[in-house]
């Protein structure tokens, strides 16, 4: 079962995980047996934690952690992707009035995460100091 799989699964049967103090914890109000995630134990608390670092910082976080949107001007969005490997891709696009992408720019593949957070932190410093006049976010 993959982290996705794992988290889903937990959210359709109303159950709440989080990490505290470096720990990771389970609410539940019921007894249904839970998978045995032992061995990616680092990796579900490397995404909770990436989770709640992106959320805090205006981010959208998608699909439990797959994808996390921040949308930067009107039709600017800059993404990063997960992949099966728990490595991330990061790429910005626009989209036109019909919602389709358009203009593509990948930056960089199977990086981590906060590489990848960082190098797209820098996009947007960029962005916003040759912008000045868009209102920026927290990010």
């Amino acid at each position: 079962m993959t982290i996705t799989e794992f988290l889903h699964h937990l959210d359709t049967h109303n159950i709440d995980i989080w990490v505290q103090d470096s720990e990771i914890f389970i609410r539940m109000d019921t007894n249904i047996p839970l998978p045995d995630m032992n061995k990616e134990k680092k990796a579900l608390k490397m995404r909770l934690l990436n989770n709640q670092f992106a959320k805090q910082r205006g981010w959208l976080v998608g699909n439990f952690g797959e994808i996390y949107c921040y949308q930067y001007s009107d039709s600017g969005h800059i993404f990063i992707e997960r992949n099966p490997d728990e490595s991330v891709n990061i790429y910005r696009c626009k989209f036109d009035l019909y919602g389709k992408p358009t203009n593509i720019k990948g930056y960089h593949e199977g990086i981590s995460f906060s590489e990848a957070y960082q190098k797209a932190k820098a996009f947007l410093d960029w962005f916003y100091a040759k912008n000045p006049n868009l209102k920026r976010g927290t990010y």
